[in-house]
């Protein structure tokens, strides 16, 4: 599905004597495929944007531990995490993640969550946002309300 999509672009960046953009697509199509063989057959489209999503924090942690002074990678990997941004759904932002743990906390009917609750809480909550929103963030953010 999504794999197809890329090849194509990637195809017509190899075509255009786009080179940079050509590796960028290439790295996704095979990130892709190797999840498919992996998988022993198709990927659902929950599974390619997983695939992607893992990338992106890859290139993002990379970002985080480059040096300063090597601007040239820094330049590549934003150049890719923008490509690959581009097929990811879009990400949550604070305010968005604390209404949907309010949510889930009337869900769960917890009205003085404590932290002990954490685990529960954060199983049901990742089912919710799994792929709109980055783990570590979701965490900090209910840590924050549950030690209010």
């Amino acid at each position: 599905m999504l794999e197809k999509e890329l090849r194509e672009k990637m195809i017509g960046a190899l075509k255009c004597g786009d080179k940079r953009t050509k590796e960028v697509y290439s790295g996704m199509v095979n990130a892709l495929t190797l999840g498919a063989k992996e998988n022993r057959g198709e990927l659902t489209p929950e599974q390619e944007i997983s695939i992607l999503s893992k990338m992106a924090k890859n290139l993002n942690e990379s970002i985080e531990l480059c040096p300063a002074s090597r601007n040239d990678l820094l330049e590549q990997y934003k150049f890719e995490l923008n490509i690959i941004g581009q097929y990811l759904p879009k990400q949550m932002d604070d305010a968005d993640i604390l209404s949907v743990i309010t949510e889930t906390l009337n869900e769960l009917g917890l009205s003085n969550p404590t932290p002990k609750d954490k685990g529960t809480i954060m199983k049901v909550l990742m089912l919710k946002i799994k792929g709109k929103a980055d783990g570590k963030k979701v965490n900090q953010i209910l840590g924050t309300v549950l030690n209010n």
